[in-house]
């Protein structure tokens, strides 16, 4: 019984460590961005997070995987704008306000310069698409959703454990009134008799 109770103990730390690990690396390399740094891409998740996607299918940007779609020429400006070192705030607020002139000079926004694929979102990316390209809610937390759960499943395999552990002590406890009582009977029996 106790080297289940050590295996077990042994596969609920390995599942906790992988959790903890999985939430740190949370931001590693996705589809939807060309960006190498962890820094950089865990940045790229908050601001695509923050965003809608243009296309018309009303999801946030960050989830959105349609292909054509409009969004992919925001992901290309982010990742060129994160390179050049611009703060979440400024890019986010350059897709609500717009980003004037920058667009047709600076190499974050090929794709919409003249002669990119998405040339003709030119004029929007300039003047700004108002506060309908911010996403709805920002709670999009993904390491705080993973922590939860690993707390959850942590939590849940210790009650697990401290009540087996309970029905041990509590057999072992009964056996041993169980064997106090016949010997307390035993030696009244003995004594009665006499």
């Amino acid at each position: 019984m106790k080297l289940l109770q050590a295996r077990f103990i042994r596969i609920v730390a390995l599942f906790f460590l992988a959790s903890v690990f999985s939430i740190t690396y949370a931001g590693a390399r996705n589809y939807q961005s060309n960006l190498d740094d962890s820094l950089l891409l865990k940045r790229f998740q908050k601001i695509s997070t923050s965003l809608t996607c243009i296309c018309g299918c009303n999801l946030v940007l960050h989830t959105c995987n349609m292909d054509p779609c409009e969004g992919w020429a925001i992901r290309g400006a982010i990742d060129g704008l994160l390179l050049d070192g611009k703060n979440n705030k400024f890019i986010i607020e350059g897709f609500v306000y717009g980003f004037g002139d920058m667009v047709d000079t600076h190499t974050a926004f090929k794709l919409v310069q003249p002669g990119g694929r998405y040339e003709f979102l030119n004029a929007d990316f300039k003047k700004g698409y108002g506060p309908m390209v911010r996403a709805i809610t920002d709670v999009y937390h993904y390491e705080i959703v993973l922590a939860i759960i690993a707390l959850i499943l942590l939590g849940s395999a210790l009650m697990f454990i401290k009540s087996r552990f309970r029905e041990v002590t509590v057999s072992e406890k009964t056996e041993k009134q169980k064997i106090s009582s016949e010997t307390d009977e035993l030696y009244n029996k003995l004594y009665d008799d006499e």
